[in-house]
Formats: C-alpha cells, structure tokens, sequence
C-alpha cells in the first residue's frame, strides 16, 4: 500500500498545490515541467478528479494499467493522503525525460519519498511514466 500511495501520489505529488502542503517557490522549477505535472497530479488526486488524473499518464502506462482496474485503488489512495503533504524537492531535465524528487510529510515527519520518479514529454506535455514508482498492482 505504501507503494501504491507513492504511486498515485506521484500524481499527488501535486501535493504542493495542497493548502497544507509546502513546495519550493515556483520559480525552483521549470515552469509547466514535471514537476508541475505532479502538483496538478496531486490536486486532481485529492479533489477526486479521478479521470482528469488519469490523463496525465502516458500512453505507456495507460496500455498496462487500463482506467477501470487504475481507478479501483483511487479512493483509497486520496483517503490515505489526508493529514498528509507533499513536498516536492528536485526537479531534472534531459530532453523528454524528466524526473521528479519528492516527499510526503505528516507533522514534519517524512513517511516516504522517491527519487526520480520518471516523466515523459508526450506532444509537449510532461506525463507520469510507468516506472518504479508508477506502477499498476
């Protein structure tokens, strides 16, 4: 589950965008990059905007994680995050692959965080990659 909380998360990574949540200054990272993916990720994630999170994956991901069997474990991963932040740490760069560094926070404790979290540059868009962190369970 752990797993699975970084995984959706990854999409809540977005987290930054939370009220309660704390990210770098926006000018830390590359305007409309992955990292930014992953805020806009984590605010569809707690909104319950569950189909509008599941656009920002790749097509990739999408052939090995169709919507109905994705969606099933959403609820629980938003249920998961309350009380919890995200703060998103680096930001990287290489052509179309970006990768993202982040931690969630629960009163100034770090319950976990990734390294790397692989984005894609799909038709100018940066989309959450199937990767370590991004799987389908």
């Amino acid at each position: 589950m752990r797993r699975r909380l970084l995984i959706l998360s990854a999409a809540a990574a977005a987290c930054g965008a939370l009220a309660a949540g704390t990210a770098p200054a926006a000018d830390e990272f590359v305007k409309n990059g992955p990292a930014a993916t992953i805020l806009k990720q984590d605010s569809y994630l707690r909104a319950g905007q569950f189909q509008k999170l599941y656009a920002t994956f790749t097509p990739g991901f999408k052939s090995v994680c169709p919507y109905g069997k994705w969606v099933l474990d959403a609820p629980k991963v938003r249920a998961q995050l309350r009380g919890i932040s995200l703060k998103v740490t680096g930001e990287r760069i290489q052509g179309p692959r970006g990768f993202v560094d982040y931690q969630y926070v629960r009163n100034g404790k770090v319950l976990a965080a990734a390294k790397g979290d692989l984005y894609r540059k799909v038709n100018g868009v940066w989309l959450d990659e199937l990767d370590k962190f991004t799987t389908c369970s």
